[in-house]
């Protein structure tokens, strides 16, 4: 309770803890920034001290594996059980891409109760050539978390995943404890494959009907033709900057491409913007002093520009402003923005402004209009631009529903 930090729970948090501490297999739909990371570490680092205190763990390998999509995301999950674990005994490592294969061997082989990792670094581990983590790995392992389900089971680290669960020698989906968590769970191939690998007999499924933080401030930008965004950014930046006495606040600019990102970045360094970019093509060493820059509000990195995939491993509790440069064009487009919108708005009021180009966005525009339907913020001029009959609307705060149960 000392390295909670709090002392009552969010609402997510209130749902999920007491389900996980009972063993339910546990599928969680909860918009982004509402405490989805404490709601399963706390229950699972709980469990973990009283059956340490009752029989002891055994340290020979992760009792626990928590899987994210992106290393800044697996490094914030590693951190923040750190924080929770603190004079616990209970034991976490981390491992992704660009930590030496023999460091994170010699880690996991001595003691590791809570294993943060990326899939692709995983599975390099579980290689034949890596034969004594093989078997440590699926010795004593009693909880599969997943986070940020939706990109893990929809996007390009799909077959990965799918690699991972099928393993032979993975424990059954019903000796273990498999908990799936993320802002969207709404896609059919997703609620498949989470069904696929879990209990289904005994499961909670919970779903916050609110797809969007309450707390954000959605504004849109009409702008006639792309070319004219790279102005609209820099008096969009300025207006913040007045709005708040002459200091420069902590900005995300949302891009598409990294190509993109370069020359945003570059455009308002130029114009003496403290601004500064971030994606995969970096170190990993210069993408985590980036984020530390960012965060402490360096001088010369108060404007983050980034990439879909990287920006939302990125949690900044106090960040005033997202900007969404360019509306991502994926398939998921609408559950991509609420991603990038839900980096501001955590602990306080945030707010989030879109460009929005009729010419290059318009088929993306019905989705994002339902979003900002939702939230009670649809602009006139969009509304007129495009359809929005139909458009689901928030039915409630929070659905339980226990399969294997009537």
């Amino acid at each position: 309770m000392k390295n909670c930090g709090f002392i009552w729970p969010r609402k997510v948090q209130e749902a999920v803890i007491p389900y996980i501490i009972e063993g339910y297999d546990i599928k969680c739909q909860s918009e982004t920034g509402t405490g989805k990371t404490a709601a399963y570490l706390i229950p699972i680092i709980d469990n973990l001290m009283k059956e340490k205190a009752k029989k002891g763990l055994s340290n020979e390998g992760p009792i626990c594996v928590i899987l994210a999509p992106t290393r800044e995301i697996v490094e914030q999950i590693f951190q923040d059980a750190q924080k929770l674990n603190y004079g616990t005994d209970i034991s976490v490592a981390k491992a992704y891409g660009e930590i030496r294969i023999k460091d994170n061997l010699n880690e996991l082989t001595k003691r590791c109760n809570i294993l943060c990792a990326c899939i692709g670094r995983l599975l390099n581990l579980m290689k034949h050539d890596h034969q004594e983590f093989d078997d440590l790995l699926l010795l004593d392992m009693k909880y599969l978390v997943i986070d940020e389900a939706d990109y893990f089971l929809t996007g390009p680290e799909t077959q990965d995943i799918v690699t991972f669960l099928d393993h032979e020698r993975l424990p059954p989906v019903n000796k273990r404890q498999n908990l799936y968590f993320s802002p969207t769970l709404r896609t059919e191939k997703l609620n498949l494959l989470a069904d696929k690998y879990s209990n289904v007999k005994n499961m909670v499924l919970l779903t916050s009907s609110l797809e969007c933080n309450q707390r954000i401030k959605f504004f849109v930008e009409d702008v006639h033709f792309a070319k004219d965004k790279p102005k609209l950014l820099q008096k969009c930046i300025k207006n913040i900057i007045a709005e708040n006495e002459g200091k420069c606040p902590r900005i995300m600019v949302f891009v598409n491409t990294k190509k993109t990102a370069n020359k945003v970045a570059d455009d308002l360094k130029y114009a003496n913007f403290p601004a500064t970019v971030i994606h995969s093509d970096f170190s990993q060493h210069r993408r985590d002093k980036t984020i530390a820059e960012f965060r402490k509000e360096s001088s010369n990195c108060r404007i983050l520009v980034s990439v879909n995939v990287v920006g939302r491993g990125i949690d900044v509790e106090e960040m005033d402003y997202v900007i969404n440069y360019e509306i991502p064009n994926s398939h998921d487009s609408k559950y991509r923005f609420i991603q990038r919108c839900g980096r501001t708005g955590r602990t306080r009021p945030g707010t989030a402004i879109t460009f929005y180009c009729k010419a290059n966005d318009k088929d993306m525009a019905p989705a994002i209009a339902s979003v900002l339907k939702n939230a009670q913020q649809l602009p006139e001029f969009f509304k007129n631009q495009v359809l929005t009959e139909g458009i689901e609307e928030s039915l409630g705060q929070l659905s339980i529903n226990k399969k294997g149960n009537k």
